[in-house]
């Protein structure tokens, strides 16, 4: 055989033929036996006659040696790589599955029990496919996946028969060679392929799982089989299965001690990559895989969890430098820590580390949730501490949220007091002795929660809490010899504690979701208030009074009259234990009335109601409280226009959402808010249109809300004159094109709305649109300020008013008519030419008014006189 023309015609003859027997006959009558022999012993493979499967693969290696041993010295087209593959195909089914047998299908193999001569003839095809798969063509084309797992069957059962060191140590070269070429991704899913079939001996299982476990050991190898497991999207029960199997693995993966350290590291550091990259599957296996391996007690994972979750706290609870200004922790180091945190413990109830690794560092976590702006990060925390606070017992939760609230156990990790966040960084601030009052975001960290259980718990938390430290301090005297620090530490354990509990209390009682609590179970908290006024300090008049208003409010939930009526008996014996007159009288008051309606404000209520549900992320929930401020603000509704301010807030935060029809109902909250509220509304706008800071987009709804609001307003929107008309100017001199325009568009609507009366603004409106119809190089900007133009011209009131700039307005539309290439602009100009010239001849012509004056007399002797005249 001289020619690779010669060895391709061969093999496109052994394909034409329909039978095994034809194609050897062709060529056999072509190829010379002892050509064929000697070939193989130059690769170290047998040759026999029987069975003649084996002696017809052995003629197509030859053929196919020949192809590869000139594949890199002469390029080969489309026709001959399919002739390639096609003999690839028919040497496997005639060798490699002769001696790697199947049954019946690929899941079930038989490589036991082989004799002296199948042996060979096994090492001897899987030489002749090593030769194969060293080209990278054949290695890498998905075609021969089939064809490389019999190779690898094949080549774990010489590993695992031990027949001679030499054949082994060839097999594991082999091994080495696969994994190089169809990567190590590939190879770990054929090695776990592998570990499925049937019919392969006990020597062969334990080495195809101790090479898939060396692939699971090495660098990337749990990434990789993460990826394997998780690369099809299955439903909810089946991903679960997945994560359980991927966590079996790792077990036997780590067990010995020394692969501990390196496998932990290794989930971590997978975790980290796949949050940056949003792999979040991966994501959700390796918390699965760290939940599971967290009930082992391994102590490598405590060291790990201590270096990536208390790391960054550490830094928190006592700074190395506290020099003022010293950064702590950068924006972005927050945001990765926070995502960890919570990819850690709130991705599910299934997916989760167990909360109470966090228990002794709840504190620290709501530090740094009280102390971050409106940020992303600032609700994930949110969601951390709020599922901490749910996994406590009553007990548990009691001890958190004393040290939440009273932050008077010094044992307790809390964050630096001195920390602050400024300029996107938490940082070292200035010393200061002022105590930070964070009650309002613990109680906006409460309505965050959708838990009734747990808002009613911890209302229960908070009323024993009370009826423990309400009494705090009255031992203490008092006297005039205190220094100022003694006497803030007095002030601070007689009225601090009791006010940091008493006003969530009073902002808890209104909330729906305690409500439904109450509502099931109201005596369990009738017996707390009990204890809380049992225990009350008759000099504590103010938590009296509330505490015994709630007592009567709870107490018409209960369904039993009689249970009703002895608790109400029980609570009024408590009356003489206070001895001021004046104390007795309010509780008398309080308990005179018999109506079952509570003594909540309604017009309070709805309106919290609307609040919270205009501060909701649901679309649904901020288009139904815009709708009920709307309609308590038209309303005149007391606490809807005491808190319109706090209203106008809420609202312009709202201005940024995205959803149309969210966005269109906050657009009429402030329409509607402007009746009562229209200086600071309008003002508030303009402020956020020329802003610079924010993106264009974002400007302009503002634009659209400023011309809606004007509208609105009507005639009142007059005295908004000078900021509207200023405001539209600063606007036509952006840089940015399209705000620009829309500045001028804008600019038109108001002189609109105003009728027109703007003419004390005119000469610099002027000046601005004659620049920007001379050498604006943006046309639509160019057309808008030319339409403009026009439109002014159409509706002034009074020619007079404006005849100082009739005459070069005039000159202006002119010289546009005859210089102005553009037609929409040249057309604008005639259209303002034409509004002059009727200005001008109404002014110089003016209509007479002709009237006619038919004076009747009542007493006029002619009774028919007035049916004769004619009213024109």
């Amino acid at each position: 055989m001289t020619t690779l023309e010669e060895v391709f015609k061969l093999l496109a003859i052994v394909q034409s033929t329909e039978t095994q027997k034809e194609a050897f006959d062709k060529l056999n009558g072509q190829l010379q036996e002892e050509e064929i022999i000697n070939s193989l012993k130059d690769v170290n493979c047998i040759y026999s006659k029987e069975p003649f499967s084996w002696r017809f693969a052995c003629y197509l290696f030859y053929l196919i040696n020949e192809i590869i041993e000139n594949f890199e010295k002469v390029p080969l087209d489309f026709s001959q790589v399919d002739l390639l593959i096609e003999a690839i195909h028919k040497c496997e089914i005639n060798a490699l599955e002769l001696c790697v047998k199947k049954q019946k299908n690929r899941t079930t193999y038989d490589t036991t029990n082989l004799n002296d001569s199948e042996y060979e003839k096994l090492i001897s095809c899987l030489r002749m496919f090593h030769k194969f798969f060293s080209i990278k063509l054949i290695a890498t084309n998905p075609l021969f996946h089939d064809s490389q797992i019999d190779y690898l069957v094949g080549v774990l059962s010489v590993i695992a028969m031990k027949k001679s060191e030499e054949d082994v140590n060839e097999a594991n070269k082999m091994l080495i060679q696969l994994q190089t070429f169809i990567g190590t991704e590939q190879f770990l899913q054929f090695i776990m392929m592998v570990r499925g079939f049937q019919g392969l001996s006990i020597d062969f299982q334990i080495q195809s799982q101790t090479r898939l476990l060396q692939l699971i050991r090495s660098e990337n190898g749990f990434y990789m089989l993460c990826k394997m497991f998780l690369r099809k999207k299955s439903d909810d029960s089946q991903t679960w299965q997945k994560y359980n199997v991927i966590a079996g693995i790792m077990m036997k993966a780590m067990r010995y001690k020394n692969f501990y350290e390196k496998m932990v590291n290794e989930i971590f550091r997978t975790l980290k990559k796949c949050i940056t990259s949003n792999e979040n599957e991966i994501v959700a296996a390796c918390v699965y895989v760290l939940k599971e391996l967290y009930g082992k007690k391994i102590t490598e994972l405590d060291e790990h969890l201590n270096k990536w979750i208390f790391g960054p706290l550490a830094d928190l609870i006592s700074p190395q430098i506290l020099l003022c200004g010293s950064i702590v922790m950068e924006y972005d180091d927050i945001k990765g820590y926070v995502r960890m945190l919570d990819v850690l413990f709130s991705t599910s109830t299934i997916v989760a580390l167990p909360s109470k690794i966090l228990h002794s560092h709840i504190v620290v976590l709501f530090n740094l949730h009280s102390t971050l702006p409106d940020v992303p990060e600032k609700e994930k925390l949110a969601s951390i501490v709020l599922f901490i606070l749910n996994n406590y017992d009553r007990k548990e939760l009691q001890l958190a949220i004393r040290n939440l609230r009273l932050k008077d156990d010094p044992k307790v990790l809390k964050m630096h007091p001195r920390i602050v966040y400024k300029n996107n960084a938490l940082q070292i601030g200035e010393e200061t002795a002022t105590l930070v009052d964070d009650t309002q975001s613990f109680i906006q960290l409460l309505k965050n929660s959708n838990n009734s259980l747990l808002i009613y718990e911890i209302f229960i938390a908070f009323i024993n809490l009370l009826s423990d430290v309400q009494n705090a301090g009255n031992s203490i005297i008092t006297g005039y010899d205190l220094d100022e620090d003694e006497l803030t530490d007095v002030l601070h354990t007689k009225f601090y504690k009791q006010l940091a509990i008493i006003e969530p209390l009073q902002d808890m009682i209104q909330w729906k979701l305690l409500h439904s609590q109450l509502n099931e179970k109201p005596k369990e908290i009738l017996e707390a208030v009990k204890d809380v006024l049992v225990h009350a300090n008759s000099e504590d008049e103010q938590i009296v009074i509330i505490f015994f208003s709630i007592y009567k409010e709870l107490l018409y939930k209960l369904r039993d009259d009689k249970e009703r009526q002895r608790m109400r008996n029980d609570i009024l014996k408590l009356k003489e234990k206070f001895k001021k007159p004046q104390l007795k009288e309010q509780i008398d008051i309080i308990f005179s009335k018999n109506e079952e309606v509570p003594s909540i404000d309604p017009s309070e209520f709805t309106f919290s109601n609307a609040m919270m549900l205009l501060k909701s992320k649901e679309v649904y929930c901020k288009v139904y409280g815009c709708d009920n401020l709307i309609k308590m603000l038209k309303k005149r509704d007391k606490q809807a226009v005491a808190n319109r301010h706090t209203i106008l807030a809420v609202a312009m935060q709202n201005m940024k959402e995205v959803e149309s029809y969210a966005y269109l109902n906050v657009i009429k909250l402030l329409v509607a808010l402007s009746y009562v509220l229209d200086t600071e509304v309008v003002d508030a706008l303009i402020a956020e249109y020329q802003n610079k800071e924010l993106e264009v987009d974002e400007r302009l709804k503002y634009g659209e809300v400023v011309l809606k609001v004007t509208e609105d307003l009507g005639e009142m929107s007059v005295k908004f004159k000078q900021q509207l008309i200023n405001c539209f100017l600063i606007g036509s001199r952006d840089s940015n094109n399209e705000f620009r325009t829309s500045s001028l568009a804008n600019l038109g609507t108001i002189c609109k709305v105003l009728s027109y009366q703007v003419h004390s603004f005119f000469n610099e409106m002027y000046q601005q649109l004659e620049v920007i119809i001379k050498s604006d190089p943006y046309l639509p900007s160019k057309r808008a300020a030319s339409m403009v133009l026009s439109q002014i011209l159409a509706g002034m009131p009074n020619l007079m008013e404006f005849q100082d700039y009739l005459l070069p307005i005039y000159h202006l539309l002119k010289d546009i008519l005859a210089n102005e290439e553009d037609q929409q602009t040249k057309l604008h100009a005639q259209i303002g030419l034409e509004h002059l010239n009727e200005k001008t001849k109404d002014f110089l012509n003016p209509k007479l008014n002709a009237q006619k004056q038919i004076k009747i007399r009542i007493g006029d002797d002619n009774p028919n006189k007035l049916n004769e005249i004619k009213y024109k």
